[in-house]
């Protein structure tokens, strides 16, 4: 999938060429090519399949995938970033039913996933996303931090890049 975008713009080839980030062969060059030069994990867009239902996959996460079937992923730590192109989240009950359950059980327990002190470490793309289709960040974010504390994780570390011009949102990320 976009491949027929970079075709357009050939003088942005990358130095290594053009590969399929899916590939679990390639996935194992990219770790190979990150150890080596002291990087220590790699950051995922993670993005969300269909809304409103539990979730059993992903789309658009070849990288991921690719990334958890790599022969050496034991190698490094991986995080991901809730990326938002559209309504990802649909409602504050979406997100306590579907989207933190599939975080604990497929996400944060798997032993590659990084943790800092034994919490797991959790990007958001914007905030204002999770105001936009939650209808309350803050209360999002309380029970994300709940729910980790109940599967015994000592807190979650929250970070997210702002795109607006108020700063109001990223005060739901202080803990």
């Amino acid at each position: 999938m976009g491949w027929d975008w970079i075709k357009r713009y050939p003088e942005r080839k990358p130095v290594t060429g053009w590969y399929n980030g899916g590939d679990p062969e390639v996935e194992d060059w990219s770790i190979k090519y990150m150890v080596e030069n002291g990087i220590a994990f790699d950051f995922k867009c993670w993005y969300r399949g269909e809304v409103g239902y539990p979730l059993h996959s992903t789309q658009q996460t070849e990288g991921l995938d690719g990334f958890r079937g790599a022969r050496y992923s034991d190698k490094m730590k991986f995080v991901i970033l809730l990326t938002n192109h559209s309504d990802m989240f649909k409602s504050l009950k979406d997100w306590k039913e579907n989207v933190v359950p599939y975080l604990l059980e497929h996400m944060f327990c798997d032993p590659r996933y990084m943790r800092i002190d034994g919490k797991p470490v959790l990007g958001v793309y914007d905030p204002n996303w999770l105001n936009r289709n939650v209808g309350d960040a803050k209360a999002a974010l309380d029970y994300l931090r709940e729910e980790c504390a109940k599967a015994g994780y000592p807190g979650v570390y929250l970070f997210a890049q702002h795109r607006g011009d108020n700063g109001g949102e990223m005060a739901n990320f202080k803990r």
